[in-house]
């Protein structure tokens, strides 16, 4: 169980302000009124005594004022009951490793390490391209402490993240994902039909292997089942992470990444 304590300090804040301004319509209304009355009687009689006693009729609760203090009563109540709403603990996403990391995912790292982190990514996205460095340098860096997997979630607006995906799957016959992986990400604004044979004269396949893998959509039904998975879990998008099955939530920059993998394996250590 976690909270996520940014989302909760807004909506709190949220419920404060609505309250508050409650009050002041409230306050600035009575106030108003009562000077109101206050001075109608100056107007009309010159006695204190005629003056106060006029001033106590009007605290009587009119309609008016009852309807603002239902309101300022009831926005108590809704700001009691959001600040327990908000504050209870949210559930978080939690997958077995067997499902997060089915036979035909790629992986490097120590098997054995305790601590295990998977990525959902498209070879066609900006800021998975972004984060693959970063996740290179956290394994090599961690190699016995940390076992990494990638995904394959191909994300439907990006015309060529299936194709790349296939032609990475085709390396990987010829033991070569990993670095197809890095060619695709650095060679991302280059994206074409004809890169991928490109790719393969590159890291020095078999061409013919590797047209005709791709031919073939080798590797298509693990590219399948990781988008199946994606899809029925409702990523919002790439890359998503999990860390030992969990699902890691605000990771807005590699750093974050950095901090949250770093300290699970310094306390394995």
């Amino acid at each position: 169980m976690a909270v996520n304590p940014d989302k909760n300090h807004a909506r709190c804040r949220a419920l404060w302000r609505w309250l508050c301004i409650m009050v002041y319509l409230y306050r600035n209304y009575h106030h108003q009124r009562y000077l109101h009355v206050v001075c109608n009687i100056r107007g009309k009689h010159g006695n204190n005594l005629r003056i106060i006693n006029e001033g106590a009729k009007s605290m009587t609760l009119s309609s008016e004022t009852k309807f603002f203090l239902g309101i300022i009563c009831t926005s108590i109540i809704i700001l009691g009951l959001g600040m327990l709403y908000v504050s209870r603990p949210v559930a978080t996403l939690t997958i077995p490793k067997e499902s997060l990391i089915p036979p035909s995912a790629h992986t490097k790292g120590n098997k054995d390490a305790n601590v295990y982190l998977v990525e959902f990514s498209d070879f066609q996205c900006p800021a998975c391209a972004v984060f693959a460095p970063v996740v290179d340098a956290l394994v090599a860096k961690n190699s016995d402490t940390l076992f990494f997997a990638y995904r394959h979630f191909p994300l439907p607006k990006h015309q060529f993240a299936l194709p790349a995906a296939i032609a990475a799957e085709a390396a990987g016959v010829q033991g070569k994902f990993w670095e197809a992986s890095t060619y695709l990400f650095t060679h991302q604004n280059t994206f074409s039909d004809t890169l991928w044979d490109t790719m393969a004269r590159d890291l020095s396949l078999d061409t013919a292997q590797f047209t005709k893998d791709v031919k073939a959509q080798t590797g298509k039904s693990s590219i399948d089942q990781d988008l199946a998975q994606a899809t029925a879990l409702n990523f919002s998008g790439t890359p998503t992470f999990f860390l030992n099955g969990a699902l890691l939530k605000n990771i807005n920059s590699p750093q974050d990444l950095i901090a949250i993998v770093e300290t699970a394996t310094t306390s394995v250590k």
